[in-house]
């Protein structure tokens, strides 16, 4: 995901970011399509905005089905509004972002506890940092956490200038929650074209928990208007 690469970006007032991105693997997969609106009097990466998000999340993992083991497939719809607020102390910019997430759980095969389908809303606190370092690079990190689900997300990367507006590095990508605990070590490619357009590109290779080590790749864009 390129959110914090635009985000932290300061533009001018009044500015919308689009945003949409997939990202697969033999074992999950996520999409989503999102919209930041800073708020008047602020501008993208500094200051007050909402946000909007829908997104697609499926995964695999091993549970209990009559006394034996079985491997799980969940689909998990879900719907994000919020606020945030985007500001620097010094040359470290901060970004924090809260919101309510609505997410329909369909289980195949279906488990006995709870059912196949639950549906629940959850606050999500998050929080971005950027932090410019000598040489045109930088470090920057994102972190997430569902607190229904007991659920958590975040990505740390360190990023080297390949051209002027092209940035490459490593990533590390840690998520989880009761039922699957998920690591991934990549790479990642950051490219600003043209007319407010970005993409970002990244793969590795992921861990989960009880399942073979598999690749994952992943793909987002960007636009601002």
């Amino acid at each position: 995901m390129l959110i914090a690469l635009v985000l932290f970006s300061v533009g001018t007032e009044g500015q919308t970011l689009a945003l949409a991105g997939i990202q697969q693997s033999v074992f999950s997969s996520y999409d989503y399509l999102g919209v930041i609106q800073p708020l008047s009097g602020s501008r993208l990466g500094s200051g007050v905005y909402l946000q909007a998000f829908a997104s697609y999340l499926r995964y695999r993992y091993t549970g209990s089905l009559d006394n034996s083991s079985t491997l799980v497939r969940a689909r998990v719809p879900g719907f994000l509004v919020g606020a945030g607020y985007a500001f620097a102390v010094d040359k470290l910019q901060l970004n924090f972002s809260g919101g309510l997430e609505y997410q329909y759980f369909s289980l195949t095969p279906a488990l006995p506890s709870g059912g196949p389908y639950r549906s629940t809303v959850s606050f999500v606190p998050q929080i971005q940092f950027h932090l410019p370092l000598p040489g045109q690079t930088y470090l920057s990190g994102i972190a997430s956490y569902v607190i229904d689900q007991h659920a958590y997300w975040a990505r740390l990367r360190f990023a080297l200038p390949l051209f002027h507006s092209i940035f490459v590095g490593p990533e590390f990508v840690p998520s989880g929650g009761n039922t699957y605990r998920i690591r991934q070590y990549g790479g990642f490619l950051d490219i600003a074209l043209p007319e407010g357009w970005a993409i970002s590109a990244d793969g590795g290779l992921q861990h989960q928990n009880g399942l073979p080590n598999v690749g994952y790749a992943a793909l987002s864009v960007s636009k601002v208007f």
